[in-house]
């Protein structure tokens, strides 16, 4: 019955969410509980800005979709969840834009207009967002994604960001330390 519904899913979102209420991603969760049966698992506390100044420890989350649950000899999936997000190892222009502009990495898109800063600090933002969630398979992955099994892409998105010591070995985009390790 599930068969037709993908295993592995990728979202990236890039709504307005100052206060990290994912509303969006709550109301996608609910509905695939209530019309399919579906139990999605996210923790989003690793995401989620706080201190001062408020920052996240990763910009995405990982979730487990029980399609075993609801489905007998269903395999699970994955969910990789992307949220703008700034961790302190960006681009220091990034964060010079953050401490102009404290609305930034939400700030509303009714004004279309965009400054050459506020353009480039997303886009610096989004190629550091993708390039940390996708360090874990640099090593010997097949730069042309297309050749790659998304299955084993998810699933070795999701093991490499579930391992605690990977996390503690993530490359720092900062070149204030020498090593390019970032403790977390």
């Amino acid at each position: 019955m599930l068969s037709s519904i993908p295993k592995t899913c990728f979202s990236a979102v890039a709504h307005a969410d100052k206060a990290f209420a994912f509303g969006d991603l709550a109301s996608a969760i609910r509905k695939c509980r209530s019309d399919m049966g579906i139990e999605i698992k996210l923790r989003t506390d690793r995401i989620v800005a706080s201190g001062t100044p408020p920052f996240s420890k990763w910009h995405c989350a990982i979730a487990d979709i029980l399609y075993s649950e609801s489905d007998d000899g269903a395999k699970d999936g994955v969910l990789i969840y992307i949220k703008p997000s700034l961790t302190s190892d960006e681009p220091a222009d990034v964060l010079n834009y953050k401490s102009q502009y404290s609305d930034f990495p939400h700030q509303s898109t009714a004004d279309q207009w965009f400054t050459e800063s506020q353009f480039e600090s997303y886009r610096a933002l989004g190629e550091h967002i993708i390039e940390t969630v996708f360090h874990g398979l640099s090593k010997g992955a097949p730069h042309d994604l297309s050749k790659m099994d998304p299955e084993k892409l998810f699933r070795d998105l999701a093991d490499f960001w579930n391992n605690p010591a990977n996390i503690q070995a993530i490359r720092c985009a900062s070149d204030s330390d020498p090593n390019g390790i970032r403790k977390l």
